[in-house]
């Protein structure tokens, strides 16, 4: 089923040997109503993300292309910046036209009143308003004459000073005036000042009605200059109900800009023109304008800013401040229209899953100050308005992670609706393989490696079958793969080869497992050196080689085990060492009370089982769980019951039930290569070789050198179905004789205990 030709496959993106997770992807992304969120629930390493990745660009690129979002100033209410919606890339048009815009116009409202246009729309205007200005002076001064008084215009005021036959009258002269005069004259004065009262009431109004003929005529140079200035902003913002509001407010804060000048000091004026342009600007949250199709962001870390957008602050002359420009979105505004993908184990700020669930139940984004979230007495700040939002968020996450969500949380599974399983294996079949080799034909174009021979991609295969132990599976583990190409890409460059050959393959296979397999080495050693006590050779009564599976920081391998059984009369049943020690796991002290019924139900039918007999791992030191080991366990006390005595050049491995059936274990190839390891260190003389499942038997995946001692005969493989057909290889008995010889030692054990 291998491809032999490589150069004729199309390459292939996206999701391989997933077609279960590929049709739940596709009804979660299909389903437009909300809270259809997916999961995907998988291992590390079986390319969850760059699958889903790869998957979610190609429906992307079909979708039309969100709108883009962009921040105004609200210029009724400033702590609440307006959000508005334009067309992919008006944004960046809107931010080009209004920049040039906005300086040009506030300098223009400056010195409207120093202008051309201005001087020749008021000079009708303010002749009128000289000649009337005149007319109220002279009026002024002939009542003051008429009443025997001169008006003396200063600084300071206006001055009333009588006169006498035609005269100013000095202060030193009027106090020595007769106090009838005196109060003659302030009698005048009085009338004179209610006559100038009334004349400069109607001068106020005049001077009113002038400045608002200059201001009228200011407004409308400001208006034209407005629109002609801004109408490719207007005409951008005309596409939506909040754009046009906008502009009218905006033009009419514009209007009023000269007015607003005249009460900033000189001192003041550069800075007070700074913020009248960022006033008027624009802040682009979201630039779609390079975007083909619908968004696609992978947020890798997921903290409550990155998630839903961020309120920023900058420090002003001690003081720290805020405004709309200082907006920024997040990846959940910013993925609006398309899709965002999380991975759960990272969502671990406060906040964040809370909001997460809050803003998909109800399709709105709020980007608040998180210190006021945090802190209920911190300083006001502004608060834009709620953004809808159409996302379909894609959280990825083990299957721990998502049964903890599902159990915890009752609203984790009204928003995430669909479960995408992503397995950790998949079938070996043509159509797999040929995608596989289709994905390693893209992988390496793309990284610039050496071609993929047929023989190197049959090693790939092989070796993908063997992580999952099984020969009709692959496994999904693309993280690993890729690791390994990498690595035979460089040994087959340094030996000039011409692609990526078997040779290349298995080199990166070996070298990846010395650099990580120090603990393995030093117990190879140790075996070696018989620190670790295993007989590879003769028979001995309670004693039986079992097979074990260590898998740390990423390495596995078999370490085989020298198990040791006692047996005498007593009532304390089987004791199992490594649970008294504390090193027992829960399922393996399960095997050891199946073995327990086990031998009751098959020697100790017409009595009660007595006995007192002792389980244990030789020179084990830590915990041992799993009931792989109970098979073996089952003879070696069988052995101790019986006085037969057990083959030593054979080690065993299954799983034990209570019918006597041997089930099939994990990790066999590494077991039968660990026994294997020994067995030629201390030399492959005579039978050696291991009793497995048969149910493991379809599932062998070994190594070829382990293969090539098995062709040879010098190892053998023996399977079992029956905890018979173990008990006799492995004693040299027939099941009969094993059986009589167990009864009537179990049944002696009973009568000397009714003795005792």
């Amino acid at each position: 089923m291998v491809p032999r030709d490589f150069s004729s496959l199309p390459r292939v993106r996206g999701i391989i040997g997933q077609d279960n997770a590929l049709k739940a992807l596709k009804l979660g992304l299909n389903i437009t109503k909300k809270n259809f969120n997916v999961f995907v629930a998988g291992e590390p390493g079986t390319g969850r993300t760059s699958a889903v990745k790869a998957f979610l660009e190609e429906i992307a690129a079909r979708r039309k292309t969100p709108p883009d979002l962009v921040f105004l100033n609200n210029f009724q209410d400033p702590y609440s910046p307006l959000p508005v919606f334009l067309r992919p890339g008006d944004g960046k048009k809107l931010v080009e036209a209004v920049s040039r815009a906005v300086d040009e116009l506030v300098d223009y409202a400056l010195r409207v009143e120093g202008t051309e246009e201005f001087q020749e729309a008021t000079e009708k205007k303010r002749k009128e308003y000289d000649r009337k200005h005149e007319e109220f002076i002279t009026k002024l001064n002939q009542l003051a004459r008429s009443m025997g008084f001169v008006l003396e215009i200063s600084q300071a005021g206006v001055a009333i000073v009588p006169l006498k036959n035609g005269k100013k009258i000095p202060q030193e002269e009027f106090q020595q005036l007769p106090e009838e005069e005196k109060r003659e004259i302030q009698k005048r004065r009085q009338a004179l000042e209610k006559e100038i009262d009334e004349l400069s009431r109607k001068k106020k109004d005049l001077d009113r009605k002038m400045r608002e003929a200059m201001g009228e005529a200011a407004r409308h140079l400001l208006a034209k200059k407005w629109d002609e200035t801004m109408k490719k902003a207007g005409e951008i913002l005309a596409q939506s109900q909040e754009g046009r509001v906008y502009m009218e407010h905006a033009r009419e804060a514009f209007l009023n800009l000269p007015q607003e000048a005249r009460g900033v000091g000189s001192e003041e004026r550069d800075r007070w023109v700074k913020e009248v342009k960022k006033r008027f600007s624009v802040n682009l949250a979201v630039d779609n304008s390079r975007l083909k199709g619908a968004p696609l962001i992978i947020e890798t870390n997921p903290t409550y800013k990155n998630l839903f957008g961020v309120i920023e602050r900058e420090a002003v002359y001690g003081a720290y401040t805020t405004d709309f420009t200082m907006i920024k979105a997040g990846s959940l505004i910013r993925a609006n229209g398309g899709f965002l993908i999380i991975h759960a184990e990272d969502m671990t700020a406060p906040l964040v899953w809370k909001n997460l669930k809050r803003a998909l139940e109800t399709g709105w984004v709020k980007i608040e100050d998180l210190e006021s979230l945090l802190n209920p007495v911190s300083t006001k700040g502004i608060k834009p308005l709620p953004i809808p939002i159409n996302v379909k968020v894609v959280l990825i996450g083990s299957y721990g992670m998502y049964s903890l969500l599902y159990r915890l949380d009752p609203e984790f599974k009204e928003v995430f609706r669909i479960k995408a399983e992503f397995d950790w294996s998949m079938p070996l079949n043509r159509k797999n393989l040929r995608s596989l080799a289709s994905f390693f034909k893209g992988y390496i174009q793309d990284r610039g490696y050496l071609p993929l021979t047929p023989d190197g991609f049959e090693e790939m295969v092989k070796y993908l079958a063997r992580q999952v132990e099984d020969r009709e599976r692959l496994s999904t583990n693309f993280g690993l793969m890729t690791e390994i190409l990498a690595e035979a890409d460089f040994l087959a460059r340094e030996r000039r080869a011409r692609g990526i050959d078997s040779r290349a393959v298995l080199g990166a296979i070996r070298q990846r497992e010395e650099r990580i397999s120090i603990f393995k080495r030093k117990e190879m050693d140790f075996f070696k050196k018989n620190i670790l006590k295993i007989e590879v050779s003769g028979k001995r009564v309670g004693q039986i080689n079992g097979l074990t599976y260590i898998s740390i920081d990423g390495l596995q391998f078999g370490r085989p085990v020298k198990i040791t059984a006692t047996a005498a009369p007593g009532k304390e049943g089987i004791v199992n060492i490594e649970k008294e020690a504390a090193l027992s796991g829960p399922i393996h002290t399960k095997g050891i009370c199946i073995i327990n019924g086990l031998l009751a139900e098959r020697f100790a039918r017409d009595f009660p089982l007595t006995l007192s007999a002792r389980l244990v791992f030789e020179q084990s030191y830590s915990e041992v769980d799993g009931d792989s080991a109970s098979a073996a366990e089952f003879v070696v006390l069988l052995s101790a019951i019986t006085g037969f005595p057990v083959k030593q050049n054979f080690a065993v491995t299954g799983s034990v039930n209570q019918k006597g059936e041997i089930q099939a274990v994990g990790g066999v190839n590494e077991k039968i290569e660990g026994f294997f390891e020994v067995c030629r260190m201390r030399g492959l003389r005579g039978k050696k070789g291991v009793v497995i499942p048969r149910d493991n038997i379809q599932y062998l995946n070994l190594k070829e050198e382990v293969l090539q001692a098995v062709r040879a005969g010098k190892f053998e493989i023996h399977a079992a179905s029956t905890v018979e057909e173990v008990a006799e290889f492995m004693l040299g008995r027939s099941f009969d004789e094993i059986k009589r010889k167990a009864s009537q030692e179990l049944r002696r054990f009973y009568s000397l205990s009714r003795e005792g």
